[in-house]
Order: C-alpha cells, then structure tokens, then sequence
C-alpha cells in the first residue's frame, strides 16, 4: 500500500490477506524444534522442544502484515495531525500516530517469549463506529470526516486482529494478536470520545 500524492488512500492491495494470514496461523509445526534465530529479519522466534511453533516462513508473513498496517496507520495519523488546526487534535493525532510506531516496533523485535507478559483487558466500546459510513479519504477532508476514516480505519484493525487471534493454533500468537486487538480498541475509544464530544454534543 503507498500514499496517493494528495495524502489518502491508505489501503492495502493485497488481496484475502485474512485468509491468507489466519491460514499462516493454522500451520503450526508438528513437531518440536531446537532453538533458532531468525536472522533474517530483526525479531526471533525461539523454539523449543515442549513448544509447538509457527513455521518460519509463515510467522514471518503474518507478522510483515502486521507491520504494513502498523505503517500505514502511522501514516494516515501524520496526514491527520496536518490537516487539522486544532492544537488538541493535533497532539491526539500525533500521540495515536507514535503509538503505531510503538506497534511496529513492537512488532519488528518481536520474542515470542515475551507475548506471555503481555496484560490483555476489556476496553469500553462506544459503538459510535457501528453507525458511521466508510468514506474515502480526500485532500480536502474536515475534521468530522477524519474523525469518521479514523474510527473506521482503527475498527478494520482491531478486526483484524481478532479474526487472526480467533483461528490462531499457537497460544502466544493468539495472545500477541489479541494484544494489538486491545490496543486498536483503545484507539477507536479514544476517537469515538472525540467524535462523540466534537459532532454529536457541540453538532
């Protein structure tokens, strides 16, 4: 997915990425393994021989998912902080966007030994979202149709990572993705607070 010259269009081209991450997911290995780094890329899966694991390849993908959307959230959020005058929604934007490259990396150093530390909670949902229509992102855009792309955008991922969790085989995995699920809950609470202050109170 790239950015359009006019700042939108944050969409992923890739096709039944669902499918084809939940399907990585299901490919757990058969057998146990000794402990290996996966030096190709900057984060390390251990396996060992009382663990069950992912195969390489398909942690890999998932996970390189995961961080595309990361990025382009990250991004959409910079556009937003630009687009408004707000200095209050200014820093929401700016500290949602560092919370995506928190995500990231996050993501990017991954240990798969360290998902069981992770805290997993119940956030509040407002359901504003569930009532908003998906609209395309434009140059021009105000702020309500920001507000809107962004609850959007951020129920998408939480979804996503949901639907990933739910037919993960591997249980830290499933922690992992029902982590970033709570954590883009956060998100669409937080922008579903400010829509419901800033266009459903003030009008």
């Amino acid at each position: 997915a790239r950015q359009n010259a006019g700042g939108a269009g944050f969409r992923s081209t890739e096709p039944g990425i669902v499918q084809v991450a939940t399907a990585a997911c299901r490919n757990a290995l058969q057998r146990a393994g000794t402990a290996v780094k996966l030096r190709s890329f900057t984060y390390r899966l251990w396996l060992s021989s009382e663990r069950i694991g992912m195969d390489q390849e398909s942690f890999k993908k998932t996970i390189d998912f995961a961080i595309q959307k990361e990025e382009e959230a990250a991004a959409f959020y910079e556009f937003a902080g630009r687009k408004t005058e707000n200095s209050a929604s200014k820093k929401m934007f700016e500290e949602l966007k560092t919370e995506e490259e928190k995500h990231k990396k996050l993501l990017e150093g991954l240990n798969i030994g360290h998902v069981p530390l992770l805290r997993i909670k119940t956030i509040p949902d407002l359901k504003i979202g569930n009532y908003l229509v998906d609209i395309e992102l434009t140059p021009d855009a105000n702020y309500q149709q920001i507000l809107v792309i962004a609850i959007k955008r951020e129920e998408k991922a939480q979804k996503l990572y949901h639907d990933l969790a739910a037919e993960c085989d591997d249980d830290e995995l499933m922690k992992l993705f029902q982590f970033l699920a709570q954590q883009e809950s956060k998100h669409k609470l937080r922008l579903e607070t400010e829509y419901d202050e800033y266009v459903l109170v003030e009008g």
